[in-house]
């Protein structure tokens, strides 16, 4: 029995007792690419609770850098989260760009200093390893579930408390050091280099 990452693998212990191995999920295939580290870290989900998109934009208020928040995505809390920005007159400092298309997702992965992922409690979140395969570190919060188990704190990215301040001051060490950003997301691409779907298969099948 395989599960997608250790957060998964606990609940199938804890609710039916199942033991089961991790075997995490390559990011889809596409052509990822760096471009540059830009002045804006990317933030892509749902607009639902569970993805704390509201914690990202308060976070954004202690933030001293410059660097600006770009929101990728579309559901039930988008026009919420509008109005959330503009109500905390963030509105020059947080773009909510929407659903965009999967062209302009990868060249936004391709552009951004690094990703904010304030995911809760995730399954695994492919939002991690698709930035890391676009060379770009992560900030997760450390209630995020599966999608901490990738991030190594300080070497691809930070795992950090669900707190704006908190959140702030990692996002501040990118806008104020883009090489650290650079240093980051090359150990990012690293982790994921050999996470390929053959190899993956391969092991499902038990080659």
């Amino acid at each position: 029995l395989w599960a997608i990452s250790r957060e998964v693998a606990g609940r199938l212990e804890r609710g039916l007792g199942l033991q089961a191995r991790v075997l995490y999920q390559p990011p889809p295939p596409r052509p990822y690419r760096t471009d540059r580290y830009g002045p804006f870290v990317l933030w892509v989900s749902r607009m639902t609770e569970l993805k704390r998109p509201r914690l990202a934009v308060d976070a954004m208020v202690p933030v001293r850098s410059g660097l600006q928040l770009w929101m990728v995505g579309d559901g039930p809390d988008a026009e919420t989260v509008h109005r959330y920005v503009r109500d905390r007159g963030l509105a020059g400092r947080v773009r909510v760009l929407g659903p965009v298309t999967e062209e302009d997702l990868i060249r936004l992965y391709a552009e951004c200093r690094g990703v904010l992922f304030t995911t809760w409690r995730e399954d695994f979140g492919l939002v991690t390893v698709e930035a890391f395969a676009s060379g770009k570190p992560v900030i997760v919060c450390n209630d995020g579930g599966g999608a901490t188990e990738l991030v190594h704190h300080g070497r691809n990215g930070y795992v950090v408390e669900p707190r704006p301040e908190v959140i702030a001051r990692y996002l501040d060490r990118w806008g104020e050091d883009v090489r650290l950003a650079e240093r980051q997301g090359e150990a990012a691409r690293a982790t994921v280099r050999d996470l390929q779907w053959p190899r993956v298969v391969e092991t499902l099948l038990g080659r």
